[in-house]
């Protein structure tokens, strides 16, 4: 096979001489130039095979076909980084030619490796060179090297190759997703039509907002995702860019609203990309109505290139998107996979193999059977330099047999550990002496680090992001298991019980039950304590009212006017008293609404958490598992009330809004202070200008005049905002005075007794404070 390969690639390398012989060397060096600068990558290709064939050594050749090739097939991808490393050895060569070698590394999952090309090229380019952003490139690698650390295997059930302007073509499920995929001009601002990006757009049916990609007005943060809102009659409003986290300074694009409308998908060069578009998953925070929880969704649908428009249909099962990671430049592949996640099994161990007794023999060979079947799993055999790896399929029990020249086979067990990341394993196999005995002996160094585990490890990466279609190999019935335990662990996860088993979430509601019970018991002495102190202040304003009536009868009915002076003024004391409280009594009032509102009435007999946890825990008894999950659901509100609200959160409210009226008040009388300055020096530059008024002559006096008039009209000014602001700082007062009535009855309620609330006597009050 491999020799009929070898025959096909050098008829193509014929075929490519034959094409051009009619070029001289010069013209194919010279259009092959061009084509490179104009990044015509592709169409450059053969013309750089054809030189390279001819100079096979030359630098400036291999690094501009090596550079070419990371724009070809998957093939000619993995082969670039052979041609570069011809070039970089060359002192002189063309600074890009290691920007491109980090590149190669970074497209190969070797990230430390990549940074460290990035960074040659950083140092040697011009200054004046800026095209390529190497910063960002490097921190990509960072992130690719965080993200690798744990990852997950993908059920790949279709896999198609496609020209990248009809990628979208083959998203088919359009039922399942719901609406219709168009490339629209609709949307365009002028930036785009400028710059030629017309957005691909997911209408889903009867759409209340349409997500795109766009330039906007400035396009200063490159693309970014946009939203229009339908209106009333029917047409789109004006476009915003979608606030919060998902933007960032660099390209968002592609954007696909789940149609459960708590999950937006885009694609980002932003955030912590691995390279490229990397596919990221926000989540609708409800409170703000804003997409939060921004998470990239690793590897292998993430990758160093560009990876687009992630779709996944309504029952959240099937999801399709497009990388650029296997295609040529122009071309896609288009992916179908499952959603579900599998949980990476592999163990790679790379060890080496050292003879005691003949430190010359490096050849070692071991055969790997799996403890629990008996299977054979495969064979190993060390290098020139005793070293050896093999990865293992999963963690576990493995014998093996150990072949040594000169030495009859050894049987050894050894024990993998299921591991929570990807990494190798370190290993030594010790052939040695004792007591005139050969033995053999493992040692596992499996917390030490690896050297050159980084080149493995992007072997075993590159062959999973292929993603090849591998749906066979799967079992139907252990998906649909995985698929029913990724969704349960969904649900449980949107109702804050994240990775918990049915038993710990049965024990979180009793915890909660109790907490609710207690609540319901504050609840109820909170309740006794507001009727307590509405009825009191009726009472008070009852006899304030009645004190300030009998001054009010006195002033009339009496013909000395110093007693009619003092009587009204005592009156109006009163009067101002009792709108004091009858604003604190209202302010009781929307206490006890607001309480009710979050608590309800407080019932520590029957409390909503316990009925939840009984009726929860009895679909459980039943074996009725889905309907109990579906029920908690359904009481989401009530399980996150619980979590939420408390009597001591309503007080930290309402203090911090009594600190921030206060520090109003303390502006505001500020403010006044400098009224009150601006106000006397216009006064005493008044009296200045009245006193040379009278010996001024007609001129001088009309001008002292017109001065007057300006001062007169700005010491009104000033008087006005003084009174407004003096205003301001009584009704805040008002305000203040409510919050502390509020708080004072919320506190000293936690520390009563529960108290039988007097609904005669509390509604006899609501009403006398009504009238």
């Amino acid at each position: 096979m491999r020799y009929s390969q070898h025959i096909l690639h050098v008829l193509c390398l014929v075929l490519v001489a034959f094409s051009s012989w009619a070029q001289s060397e010069s013209e194919v060096r010279e259009n092959a130039d061009k084509l490179f600068e104009n990044e015509a990558y592709v169409e450059a290709t053969p013309l750089y095979l054809q030189l390279l064939n001819l100079y096979p050594t030359d630098p400036e050749i291999n690094f501009k076909y090596g550079t070419c090739s990371l724009f070809n097939d998957d093939k000619q991808k993995k082969d670039a980084i052979k041609f570069l490393n011809v070039a970089t050895k060359s002192p002189g060569i063309d600074p890009r030619a290691y920007y491109f070698k980090g590149k190669a590394l970074h497209l190969n999952y070797q990230f430390d490796e990549a940074r460290k090309f990035y960074q040659i090229y950083q140092d040697k380019r011009a200054a004046r060179d800026d095209r390529y952003d190497v910063d960002r490139e490097i921190e990509m690698c960072r992130n690719g090297k965080k993200l690798m650390i744990k990852f997950t295997d993908i059920v790949v059930s279709e896999k198609t190759q496609i020209e990248d302007d009809k990628f979208f073509r083959l998203y088919k499920d359009m039922q399942s997703i719901g609406g219709d995929i168009l490339v629209t001009e609709r949307f365009q601002s002028k930036i785009d039509k400028k710059r030629g990006h017309i957005p691909i757009v997911h209408y889903p049916k009867g759409a209340k907002a349409v997500y795109y990609s766009s330039y906007g007005d400035n396009g200063k943060t490159g693309l970014d995702i946009y939203v229009r809102k339908r209106l009333p009659d029917n047409s789109w409003g004006e476009p915003y860019r979608l606030p919060g986290e998902i933007n960032t300074e660099y390209d968002e694009d592609f954007p696909y609203l789940h149609p459960n409308g708590r999950y937006l998908y885009f694609s980002s060069k932003g955030h912590n990309s691995m390279g490229g578009f990397d596919v990221f998953m926000a989540r609708l925070n409800p409170d703000n109505g804003q997409f939060q929880s921004i998470e990239n969704v690793d590897f292998a649908i993430s990758s160093p290139d560009d990876d687009l428009f992630y779709v996944v249909d309504a029952e959240y099962q099937n999801a399709y998107f497009a990388s650029s990671r296997q295609s040529e430049q122009g071309k896609l592949h288009v992916y179908r996979v499952k959603v579900i996640r599998i949980p990476i099994q592999e163990v790679i161990v790379m060890g080496d193999f050292v003879s005691e007794i003949n430190p010359e023999n490096k050849n070692m060979t071991i055969e790997i059977t799996s403890s629990k079947t008996g299977s054979e799993v495969g064979s190993v055999v060390t290098n020139e330099a005793g070293k050896y790896s093999y990865v293992f399929p999963k963690g576990g029990k493995y014998d093996l047999v150990i072949k040594i020249d000169g030495l009859e086979p050894i049987s050894k067990t050894i024990e993998l550990p299921f591991l929570d990341e990807f990494r190798p394993l370190k290993q030594k196999v010790i052939h040695y002496s004792e007591n005139g005995e050969e033995k053999v002996k493992i040692i596992d160094l499996f917390d030490e680090d690896v050297e050159g585990g980084e080149e493995l490890v992007a072997q075993v990466l590159r062959k999973k992001s292929k993603l090849e279609v591998n749906i066979d190999e799967f079992d139907v019935d252990e998906l649909e298991r995985i698929e029913l335990e990724a969704k349960r662990d969904e649900l449980l996860a949107e109702l804050g019980f994240q990775g918990m088993t049915i038993r710990e979430v049965q024990n979180q509601l009793a915890e909660l039950a109790e907490a609710d019970t207690k609540r319901a018991e504050q609840v109820q002495k909170l309740n006794g304590g507001i009727s307590e102190a509405y009825i009191a202040l009726s009472e008070e304003i009852e006899e304030i009212t009645k004190q300030r009536d009998d001054l009010i009868a006195k002033a009339e009915n009496t013909n000395d006017p110093a007693q009619k002076y003092t009587a009204l003024r005592e009156a109006q004391k009163l009067d101002a008293e009792r709108s004091n409280r009858l604003a604190q009594a209202e302010g009781l009032s929307d206490l006890s609404g607001e309480v009710t509102r979050k608590f309800g009435t407080g019932d520590p007999s029957n409390s909503e958490m316990t009925q939840v946890e009984q009726a929860f825990n009895q679909l459980i008894e039943e074996g009725k598992e889905e309907e109990a999950l579906t029920y908690l659901a359904q009481q989401k509100e009530k399980i996150q009330n619980t979590r939420d609200n408390s009597t001591e959160g309503m007080v930290n409210k309402l203090v911090e809004e009594t600190i921030e009226q206060r520090a109003r008040q303390d502006e505001l009388a500020d403010r006044n202070k400098k009224n009150n300055r601006e106000i006397e020096i216009a006064e005493t530059r008044s009296e200045e200008l009245n006193s040379k008024l009278l010996d001024a002559k007609r001129k001088e006096a009309a001008k002292i005049r017109e001065e007057l008039a300006e001062l007169e009209n700005t010491i009104t000014l000033y008087e006005k905002e003084r009174d407004y602001n003096q205003q301001e700082i009584v009704d805040i007062s008002k305000k203040i005075a409510v919050l502390d009535a509020q708080v004072d009855v919320i506190q000293s309620s936690g520390t009563s007794v529960i108290k039988e609330i007097d609904q005669r006597k509390y509604e006899e009050a609501q009403a006398a404070i009504a009238a």
